[in-house]
This record gives C-alpha cells, sequence and structure tokens, in this order.
C-alpha cells in the first residue's frame, strides 16, 4: 500500500525502517535476481523493455499444498473471531505447526499418528485434504 517512490512516513512510519534495511539491485541486461521466498521485494522496470518471472517453488512434495491456501483458509475461518478465541487458536497453530519440531510424541505409536506423522507423509496429507474439500463443500 505504500507509494515506493514517494512515501508517505506519517501515515506508514514503519516504512522507514524498512527502508534502512533494504538493498537495492541494478540489473543489467541478461543479469537475473534470485529473491528467496517469503522476501518482500519491490521491482521497477527502468527500460522499455523489461522482463520479471515470478515462481513461488519450495523444497517439499507438492501433495502437501500450498502454504497460501492454509492463509487464505485461516483469513476466512479464524481471522473475525473473538480475540480470546483467536488467541486460543494461535496457541493451537503454535503447538502443531510452528513448534511441533520441539514436542515430544514419541509416547504415541507410528501407526497412531496419523496427520502427526512427521514430516507428513502422502497418504495422511490425502486423508487430510479429502476431508477438508469434504468441509469446504458444505
Amino acid at each position: 500500500m505504500v507509494d515506493v517512490e514517494h512515501p508517505d512516513f506519517e501515515r506508514f512510519p514503519k516504512f522507514q525502517q524498512a527502508l534502512a534495511a533494504s538493498l537495492t539491485a541494478e540489473l543489467n541486461p541478461g543479469d537475473v535476481l534470485f529473491i528467496p521466498s517469503m522476501w518482500w521485494h519491490h521491482v521497477r522496470g527502468i527500460d522499455d523493455i523489461n522482463v520479471l518471472i515470478t515462481h513461488w517453488w519450495r523444497d517439499t512434495p507438492g501433495y502437501l499444498g500450498r502454504p497460501n491456501n492454509a492463509l487464505q483458509h485461516s483469513m476466512l475461518s479464524l481471522r473475525s473471531l473473538p480475540k480470546a478465541q483467536r488467541k486460543a487458536w494461535k496457541a493451537m497453530f503454535d503447538h502443531y505447526i510452528f513448534d511441533h519440531d520441539d514436542v515430544d510424541d514419541s509416547y504415541i505409536t507410528d501407526n497412531a499418528k496419523g496427520m502427526l506423522t512427521k514430516p507428513l507423509d502422502e497418504l495422511n496429507a490425502r486423508k487430510l485434504r479429502a476431508d477438508l474439500i469434504n468441509k469446504l463443500k458444505r
């Protein structure tokens, strides 16, 4: 939402911090710039002809789905909940999604872990996807 060329620092005061941490790269014909996944960026073409190719890839199998789908679904189902409920869901996401590497689940037998397998295997990913699709159809 910030006009990068003419920023309104009163309206967007944190943009000054972003600019202070930013890097600038000017490319020449034939140059390529790789921007890592999840890095915020702004691109401006300064020549008559410019080419920009965006491809989001990741190092996980395709059967796991796209993270932006989870974000959109979360916006749909969680964002408008009362703050106390969002806080409870945040704790659930932290436990099952963001901090799961730190969870000791050795007391659960492998055949009982289901969607809690680390990493999530294809069979359980397909089960989760089918369940979610059925719920979204309602």
